[in-house]
């Protein structure tokens, strides 16, 4: 079964659970984000077939389609006996059409509206980071997960600031708003070209091995009271 999933975000991840349970009796959803298809292609990450034992899973792809054509995508997966749940903040006029013409399910939810000032604080998050104001940032960050941000929405902010500063420090800065390119010059002198390279490689390895050892929450918590 695909659905796509269009809307505020932690509102689609309660919905998945539920239907998980009330289908398949189990919680256990499997998180595919774009990192995860930078470094595998989907078809390693996301399985056709249920498991050896007959076991359907749960799989929810965020953004799936900056990086597939729809159509590509559900010829291959549309007889998948998995439940896949596709996540798309706004989705393209391109994909609402195959949706559409496909007969495909789509649920969408409304975006809640503290979701602007939210995202301020996100930002601001990843800037105290950037500005290697630990206690802040650690402060800022418990008060984030309480009020009920996702851990994957915060590595989300942070490894998109990280980027940003990357590409600064390399002078690739087309595209880039003045204010924004002035904040991160500002930033990148607290960084050496290889200090930046490890925020970059922990903060991908946190992702992709996330929930092994601890959840992305503990671990994300632990790399901003290490910075």
């Amino acid at each position: 079964m695909i659905t796509l999933l269009t809307g505020d975000k932690e509102k689609q991840k309660a919905y998945v659970k539920q239907v998980c349970r009330e289908k398949l009796g189990a919680e256990k959803v499997h998180s595919i984000y774009r990192d995860d298809l930078e470094s595998h292609t989907l078809e390693e990450i996301l399985p056709f077939h249920s498991g050896l034992f007959g076991t359907r899973e749960c799989f929810i792809v965020y953004d799936l389609f900056k990086h597939y054509s729809p159509r590509k995508f559900f010829l291959h997966y549309k007889d998948s006996d998995n439940l896949i749940f596709l996540s798309e903040g706004k989705p393209t006029k391109e994909v609402l059409n195959f949706i559409k013409e496909n007969n495909i399910p789509v649920k969408s939810f409304e975006e809640k509206k503290e979701k602007k000032w939210k995202e301020s604080k996100n930002f601001t998050l990843a800037d105290f980071v950037l500005g290697k104001k630990k206690k802040d940032a650690w402060l800022l960050y418990r008060e984030l997960i309480e009020e009920g941000s996702s851990a994957e929405e915060l590595h989300g902010t942070l490894f998109w600031a990280v980027k940003n500063l990357a590409l600064v420090l390399a002078g690739e800065t087309r595209g880039m708003k003045p204010f924004v390119v002035k904040k991160y010059q500002a930033f990148s002198r607290n960084f050496s070209q290889q200090e930046l390279l490890e925020y970059v490689t922990q903060l991908k390895k946190i992702l992709h091995e996330r929930d092994r050892f601890s959840s992305l929450e503990e671990e994300l918590e632990l790399f901003i009271l290490s910075h």
